[in-house]
């Protein structure tokens, strides 16, 4: 299942991929899967928060300039 929510940090637009097993497993313990997936950052927030520094711009930036 495939649910989409944004980043808590900075409000991108992210999609999650879940198991349907790994779904139906947390409605029978009574978790709910899109309030959990509201705490949810994005890769580039997460490498910031690990490291302290920000992801270089993509290449096809610099050949763009």
């Amino acid at each position: 299942m495939e649910y989409k929510t944004k980043c808590r940090l900075c409000k991108k637009h992210i999609s999650v991929s879940v198991d349907d097993e790994d779904d139906k497993a947390c409605k029978e313990m009574g978790i709910n899967a899109e309030r959990f997936l509201e705490l949810v950052v994005c890769d580039d927030c997460r490498f910031f928060r690990e490291t302290g520094y920000r992801r270089p711009p993509k290449k096809s930036l610099f050949h763009f300039l």
